[in-house]
This record gives C-alpha cells, structure tokens and sequence, in this order.
C-alpha cells in the first residue's frame, strides 16, 4: 500500500534540513559544499509544491449496528455470521421484523433476527478514466 505525508509536513522537513545548513555554515565546512546542499533543498522545496495531490480515500470505518444504524434505506456492506457481504436496510419496514436484506442471485431476501453485526457505506465507484492497477 502507498504511504502518503502531507504537503505541509514535507515542506516542514525540507525546511529544517535548510536551516540546518546555513547552521551549518557557521563550522568550518567547504562553502562550495553548502551551497550545493542548500541549492538541492530549495529545488526540492519547489518542487513539493508542484507535486499534484493524491486523491486519497479515508480508510473505510465498520459502524457496530449498536452504534449507529443508516439514517435512510441504502445498500451498504454488512457483516453477516461474520462475513463481509452486500446488503440493503430499509427504516421504514422497521414496524416489521426485518429492516435488513442480503443480496444473491435471486434477489434481495430479509435477513430475520440480528444477523447483520456492523455496516459501511458503498466506496465511491472509480471515475471515467480510473484504472486499477
């Protein structure tokens, strides 16, 4: 998986290592040597700011049903008898014994009893032109 820093915090230690050198200026060190560091940190101050940002996604949250149900009908992921599937909630049947349902390949079927633990939200689908590599 990718690590990302944020920009803020890369031009913060780019600075740091800058201030370091013109401390370091002040030793007896070759002043041709310096300024080739210093030039080297301050293109690369530039060029954090030219870096486009990544468009990262918040890591997804299980919500325990306990906690927190949907606030609307919606299809989510749910865990059921511990296992991660797509499934369908719907507060208006809540008069009714089930207000959740399971998707297979005949459909969505009610889920009786408090089958489903915890649930998330769908991820966004990828946009036109996104590749999975």
């Amino acid at each position: 998986m990718d690590e990302y820093i944020k920009r803020k915090d890369a031009f913060e230690i780019l600075q740091s290592r800058l201030d370091g050198i013109s401390q370091m200026s002040y030793l007896d060190m070759d002043w041709h040597e310096l300024d080739i560091m210093r030039d080297a940190i301050e293109k690369a101050i530039d060029d954090v700011g030219e870096v486009p940002s990544a468009d990262v996604q918040p890591i997804s949250q299980w919500i325990s049903v306990k906690d927190r149900l949907p606030d609307e009908s919606c299809e989510c992921l749910g865990v059921v008898d511990g296992e991660v599937t797509e499934v369908n909630y719907n507060p208006k049947q809540k008069g009714l014994m089930c207000v959740w349902s399971m998707c297979d390949a005949d459909g969505f079927k009610p889920l009786l009893g408090d089958v489903v633990t915890h649930w998330q939200p769908l991820p966004e689908p990828p946009k036109d032109g996104e590749h999975n590599d």
